[in-house]
């Protein structure tokens, strides 16, 4: 009798294994909702670190806020991947591509707003548009899914762009020699008192020599001897 030695069965020649699938399922959707997620959203809250101020968040809550937007919609995405694939497993493939595809679709719409003047209707059919051609490309191209996971990295690099090199930076990060967040070197506390006038321009209250008119607005000239004035402040609104 001829014994024929056998060896444990493995992936098809060609074939990638079942752990590298599945980190290629989780790299192609955090590398597409970093570009497509990730970046407006730390982009606008970089751009209006009023908010941060406002709820005095520091770097450690900004660094959380920060790692939520760039890994939460990944994981949730890859998580019903998952959990579809259990059930319907002939289903994954296509909810996979449907996933990266709806977050291409994203991707064009955030282009296509900053780089055309298209309104709500066009800017909504080039996201689905790209968002259909997308899913096709997934299913259809292997060598497409391998490009979305080299975008992995991507969203830590916004995370971490927003936490040191946005305009947030300075408002989250403490200065040298107060990162402890004690009062530092201020001595006494010192009250501010901000009194806004809404519809009152700045020229109402000048005279012809570009100051304080002390006879209709002696108060106002007051306080402008005792206090600094900014000439040249503007509200943030355009009128």
């Amino acid at each position: 009798m001829t014994v024929t030695p056998t060896t444990a069965p493995g992936p098809a020649p060609g074939r990638p294994s079942a752990a590298r699938r599945e980190m290629g399922a989780f790299a192609s959707l955090l590398g597409l909702s970093g570009l497509a997620i990730t970046q407006p959203a730390l982009e606008l809250l970089g751009n209006n670190s009023e908010i941060l101020v406002v709820n005095d968040v520091g770097l450690g809550a900004a660094a959380l806020i920060a790692l939520t937007i760039a890994l939460l919609p990944a994981c949730s995405a890859y998580a019903l991947e998952v959990v579809v694939g259990l059930v319907m497993p002939r289903a994954r493939r296509l909810l996979h591509a449907a996933l990266a595809g709806s977050l291409i679709g994203l991707l064009a719409l955030e282009v296509a707003k900053r780089l055309t003047a298209f309104g709500p209707t066009a800017l909504v059919a080039v996201a689905i548009a790209s968002g259909i051609l997308g899913t096709l490309a997934i299913l259809r191209s292997q060598a497409v899914g391998t490009w979305t996971a080299y975008l992995a990295p991507a969203p830590i690099v916004f995370a971490g762009t927003f936490l040191f090199a946005s305009p947030a930076a300075a408002a989250i990060t403490p200065e040298d020699g107060d990162a402890s967040g004690s009062e530092g070197s201020t001595r006494r506390a010192h009250r501010v008192v901000l009194v806004t006038f809404d519809e009152l321009p700045l020229a109402s209250l000048l005279d012809g020599s570009g100051g304080i008119d002390r006879e209709l607005f002696p108060n106002f000239a007051a306080l402008a001897d005792s206090s600094t004035w900014y000439r040249n402040s503007t509200a943030n609104a355009t009128y």
